[in-house]
């Protein structure tokens, strides 16, 4: 006797079969297997301070990728331009990575 028991993971199983159902017509199936997460091991203790490592770095690096876009925007309209423009463009991804750490919700501003 086979065995048909399907794996754990397994959410749905979907036989497609054509409206002239002659045994000649091909006959698909299509499975959905579910894939489980792998729990995120940490103490309660140090999530807050995980989230704020987190919110760094990513502030970081939108304030890198930020200054960068406006270089290259400043080079191309004038000459010299990232110089002439290095203090607006230097503000500007400065709010940019403010916005994304959320410096107005650590403060509860």
């Amino acid at each position: 006797m086979p065995d048909n028991r399907l794996e754990k993971g397994v959410k749905r199983v979907t036989v497609i079969a054509s409206p002239a159902s002659n045994t000649r017509s091909p006959v698909e199936s299509v499975i959905v297997v579910r894939v489980e997460k792998n729990r995120k091991r940490q103490s309660k203790s140090l999530r807050g301070l995980e989230k704020l490592a987190r919110r760094g770095a990513a502030a970081t690096a939108g304030y890198a990728d930020t200054y960068l876009a406006h270089h290259d925007r400043s080079n191309r309209r004038k000459r010299n331009g990232w110089l002439r423009e290095l203090g607006v463009n230097l503000w500007r991804a400065q709010r940019a990575a403010s916005k994304k750490l959320g410096v107005r919700k650590l403060f509860g501003l």
